[in-house]
C-alpha cells in the first residue's frame, strides 16, 4: 500500500472531511454499481451507496492505517449489510 493511501486513511480516521470526500470520489461509483448488481434497482442502489458512506463516516475511527489487500474492500461489508436490509424491507428475504 502506498504512503499516500495510508495518509488518506489516517486523515479519514481523524475526521478530515476533505479526505473522506476524496475517498467518496474514489469509490462511490463502484459502491453504487455493486448495489445495482445485487438489487437490480437504481433507486435502491443509490440508497445503498448513501447508507454505505454514512456508515463509513460514522465508523471512521475503525479505519486501519494498513488497509485491506484490495482498494475499496472497506466498503464491502457495509454494502452487503445495507443491501440485505433493503431486501428485507420489501419482504424479499426470509
Amino acid at each position: 500500500m502506498r504512503n499516500s493511501d495510508n495518509d488518506l486513511r489516517r486523515r479519514v480516521r481523524e475526521g478530515d472531511r476533505e479526505a473522506f470526500a476524496q475517498l467518496y470520489e474514489a469509490f462511490a461509483r463502484a459502491v453504487y454499481h455493486h448495489g445495482l448488481r445485487l438489487t437490480g434497482d437504481w433507486s435502491t442502489a443509490e440508497d445503498i451507496m448513501s447508507e454505505t458512506f454514512l456508515a463509513a463516516w460514522a465508523n471512521r475511527a475503525t479505519v486501519h492505517e494498513e488497509g485491506a489487500p484490495c482498494r475499496g474492500c472497506w466498503a464491502s461489508p457495509p454494502t452487503r449489510r445495507t443491501t440485505h436490509g433493503a431486501a428485507c424491507a420489501d419482504g424479499s428475504c426470509s
